[in-house]
């Protein structure tokens, strides 16, 4: 989710939507929101929150819309500050990018009700004191270090997903005990739909499988069905074409 003012960093947002793009993430925010009905900002805001796996927080130098709501924003904290917390309270991943006292747009004159400024300091406060929050002087040093952070991102994310394969291959529970001839598999394959034809390719491998060659190799463009044909013909003719197997592994 990209959260932020909008009307001070609409560019700010373009550019951090299109790296996010660029990186096949989904961005969501306030521009992709529609009429909703019986809905309010908190609800619509906390929805987008909800569905974001990372938040990406852009603060500027205004505060931006605060909601009224006693219940809910009693501390009457603007919208990208509540966006804010709700990523905390979900433990998503969150990255924030606060704009220098170097850009363009200069605090002066743009939080002209101090009770305003306090609160985005303590915002920018409490965000520095959680984690790195790197700050931006344009809208492409924006670019750059949004670019940075989400490549690193996709990285992290890859490289769990890798370390995660891994431990569940470790983890895998052998059989017991397998008898000779039956299929040893490690782990099964699962074919993603009916079996159907294959009668020429099947007599190539039962001819091999009668034969004194020890290898064959089935070698096919992505998706021709080599693994299906394999994993077909070890479960259905293996067996009955050579009895004197001394097993069968997958």
């Amino acid at each position: 989710m990209v959260s932020s003012t909008f009307e001070d960093v609409v560019e700010h947002r373009k550019a951090a939507v299109e790296v996010l793009l660029r990186l096949d993430l989904f961005p969501i925010g306030m521009e992709f929101d529609s009429a909703k009905a019986g809905k309010n900002v908190i609800d619509s805001s906390f929805e987008f929150v909800d569905k974001a796996h990372v938040y990406v927080g852009i603060v500027s130098h205004r505060v931006g819309g605060v909601p009224c709501d006693a219940t809910r924003n009693p501390d009457e904290l603007s919208i990208t500050e509540l966006e804010y917390r709700r990523a905390l309270e979900r433990k998503i991943p969150v990255y924030m990018f606060l704009m220098s006292d170097e850009h363009a747009v200069k605090k002066d004159g743009v939080e002209i009700v101090e009770a305003n400024r306090v609160k985005l300091e303590a915002l920018k406060d409490d965000a520095t004191s959680r984690s790195i929050c790197p700050r931006f002087s344009s809208v492409e040093e924006l670019r750059t270090l949004v670019l940075q952070s989400m490549a690193e991102f996709k990285l992290e994310q890859e490289s769990a997903a890798v370390a995660e394969a891994a431990t569940a291959l470790q983890e895998y529970d052998e059989p017991a005990e397998v008898k000779a001839p039956d299929l040893l598999a490690l782990p099964r394959y699962i074919p993603g739909h009916d079996f159907v034809g294959r009668r020429p390719e099947f007599k190539v491998l039962d001819s091999w499988a009668k034969g004194d060659q020890p290898v064959m190799v089935v070698e096919a463009i992505v998706g021709e069905g080599k693994s299906m044909l394999a994993w077909q013909w070890l479960n259905d003719r293996a067996g009955a074409v050579r009895g004197d197997l001394a097993g069968v592994l997958w």
